[in-house]
């Protein structure tokens, strides 16, 4: 007998995202998994972290049912918080840079949000931020800032996460996975290096901002906006723990653009840019045997936000 679950119980809508394995298809050295994170609802991974967020909100005594809730975001965060607000009954409006895909922005008012523009281009995550705090600072005492990039629910809510992957994985021997705010590498890490002690987590950022390659190596490097939304925003975020990250690796725009073509042609999933390019760094890795399998990437969002 089929038991349907209720359509706002958010605890039973978001997670449980298939793993699937593409090193086959892709003609790469395996295995190579990949959870496929764009199958949540509003098609990508930041639901985990705003449902952590905004339940924690709830239980503080911070939000009521007059509450705004506000954060900054570059589209995947804007469109999480606006369908969870949406479910809740609660005021929502995201502020989010000129410059994104316009795909993002309608996505976001489809569940019924507000959206505040700052300053572009479209990963300019800190003229996000200002324009947010400023915002709230107006009415503190109707509006809430979420603040994704300091609160520790935001990796809180990707421990289940790893919990899932657990479940669904044996020998786990690295783990590629790029990073904005770094919740969902700080939270996914936590529980997978307790299951898998000598798990190898490598870190992906775009060469033209890698400020944890720069940190680690102490070579010089730019700090430019690029086209990989989500990844590498200029600046490691308060709720990143970068002690999980074993390397650092680069990868290029163009990279993250040819392997999303290489993905939808090989395995029917049309992904983003930033999922083009955790499987070009993991496949690079494989193939020139500097990383052990089973490997395990993500598969952050859906295509057409990039539209």
């Amino acid at each position: 007998m089929i038991h349907p679950v209720a359509w706002c119980d958010i605890n039973t809508l978001i997670g449980r995202t298939p793993l699937i394995c593409i090193s086959g298809v892709l003609g790469i050295p395996g295995p190579l998994y990949a959870k496929c994170e764009f199958m949540n609802p509003t098609g990508s991974h930041k639901v985990r972290p705003y449902a952590s967020m905004l339940m924690a909100a709830e239980r503080a005594g911070m939000i009521n049912p007059d509450t705004e809730v506000v954060d900054y975001t570059t589209g995947n965060g804007a469109a999480a918080m606006a369908w969870l607000c949406s479910l809740r009954g609660y005021r929502c409006t995201a502020i989010m840079p000129y410059g994104l895909p316009e795909a993002r922005y309608a996505q976001t008012q489809s569940y019924g949000a507000s959206i505040i523009r700052s300053d572009g281009p479209a990963t300019n995550v800190a003229a996000a931020r200002a324009r947010a705090e400023a915002y709230v600072k107006e009415r503190p005492n109707e509006r809430v800032l979420l603040n994704q990039s300091d609160n520790p629910e935001n990796a809180a809510g990707f421990e289940q996460l790893g919990k899932e992957i657990c479940e669904e994985t044996q020998g786990l021997t690295t783990f590629v996975c790029g990073f904005g705010t770094g919740g969902a590498l700080t939270g996914t890490s936590r529980v997978l290096r307790k299951a898998f002690p000598k798990l190898r987590i490598i870190g992906v950022e775009v060469d033209r901002s890698p400020v944890l390659w720069e940190s680690r190596t102490g070579l010089p490097a730019p700090h430019e906006f690029h086209n990989v939304i989500g990844f590498s925003p200029g600046a490691i975020a308060k709720v990143m723990d970068t002690s999980y990250v074993d390397e650092s690796v680069l990868v290029t725009e163009e990279e993250a653009a040819r392997w999303v073509q290489i993905i939808r042609e090989n395995t029917g999933h049309w992904v983003g840019t930033s999922s083009g390019a955790s499987v070009a760094m993991a496949a690079r890795l494989l193939k020139n045997g500097s990383v052990g399998a089973p490997c395990l990437t993500l598969l952050w969002d859906v295509g057409w936000k990039y539209v």
